[in-house]
């Protein structure tokens, strides 16, 4: 510990420390040069354990600023400012107050009382969720009106908020003195969960458009009190979307160059130059997302079937070419000069 000055026998500066006892008498009280040896002294003389010992106030005494989370004598400032800049660049992170999941979902979603809180048992199966892709292909998140839209993306945001929180692990102390405490509680698993569902889980495709808007906001006050299995029912009751209306079956052979030959190749690529001038006048201009939804609309779908599975697989991968080793490479043969 330091003492300051004329606290004994008139020096500047005492370390108590332990088996320490340096002392000085040369400098002024609160002197740049003292403050620059003090923090000398405990780069040279100390380790972080006993620095940890020596109180604030006496660091105030001189204007010295340590960083009490690093404890280590090199980060020992002269400036305050010098502190706050090593304190926001090297903050080490963890979680606010400690806040196991339950509590960082008190405090980020609003209660509703008339549907209660069902969070207690929506953390423990979203950490069991195993995830599948939803139903259907888009949702309908630009078919709601805007107001809707901001309130979609203001929950999005709060979950985004619970993973950043929850993302730090939990304090050893308090996981030593709270052994019991579930992997769910802990982990930012369920929220991640959370954040790839959110979409399908609040923007299921209606029956109605005119309810549209109704059942998003309905959905919305569903998360907010963790009715999350409810949602979850709802999403995989949706009938799936089959891309019947754009597709047609289609014989792989007719599409094969090897079957029609030249008179194919060139169907394609009269095909590629005239079926869409519309995508091609937007892909000229830089424009790709207007081309590929002309591209959409217009161009059949694919169907993964068996054959076109197999004819990209040999397109993809050839046999490979075995070479005869008792074949000579036949060398250019020069002509000579008359």
């Amino acid at each position: 510990m330091w003492q300051p000055q004329g606290c004994r026998g008139g020096y500047d500066w005492i370390c108590l420390v332990q088996h320490c006892g340096t002392h000085s008498s040369r400098y002024s009280h609160n002197s740049t040069d003292l403050r620059k040896f003090i923090r000398t002294h405990f780069v040279d003389c100390h380790d972080p354990s006993q620095l940890a010992s020596v109180p604030d106030s006496f660091f105030s005494d001189f204007h010295l600023h340590p960083c009490r989370f690093c404890n280590n004598p090199r980060k020992i400032y002269l400036q305050h400012h010098h502190l706050e800049r090593h304190f926001h660049s090297h903050k080490p992170v963890s979680r606010p107050d400690n806040c196991i999941n339950s509590l960082l979902i008190a405090n980020t979603f609003q209660d509703i009382p008339s549907l209660g809180s069902s969070w207690n048992s929506a953390l423990p199966w979203l950490y069991q969720l195993d995830l599948k892709p939803p139903p259907f292909r888009e949702s309908q998140f630009f078919c709601v009106s805007h107001h809707v839209r901001d309130a979609v993306l203001h929950s999005y945001g709060l979950v985004l908020s619970l993973i950043v929180d929850s993302t730090p692990p939990l304090d050893a102390a308090y996981i030593a003195t709270h052994p019991e405490t579930p992997m769910y509680e802990r982990s930012a698993t369920p929220f991640w969960k959370l954040l790839l569902l959110f979409e399908a889980l609040i923007c299921q495709p209606a029956s109605s458009t005119t309810k549209l808007n109704t059942n998003v906001l309905r959905r919305l006050k569903w998360l907010s009190a963790g009715r999350l299995q409810e949602l979850f029912d709802e999403l995989s009751s949706c009938p799936p979307t089959k891309p019947t209306n754009q597709a047609r079956p289609t014989d792989i052979d007719e599409w094969n160059d090897n079957t029609f030959g030249l008179l194919g190749r060139d169907m394609a690529e009269n095909l590629l130059q005239h079926a869409n001038p519309g995508a091609q006048k937007a892909a000229d201009r830089d424009n790709l997302h207007a081309a590929f939804q002309h591209l959409d609309h217009s161009l059949p779908v694919a169907l993964n079937t068996d054959a076109t599975i197999a004819a990209v697989k040999e397109k993809l991968y050839p046999k490979s070419v075995t070479l005869n080793p008792n074949t000579k490479s036949m060398s250019r043969q020069q002509a000579s000069l008359p």
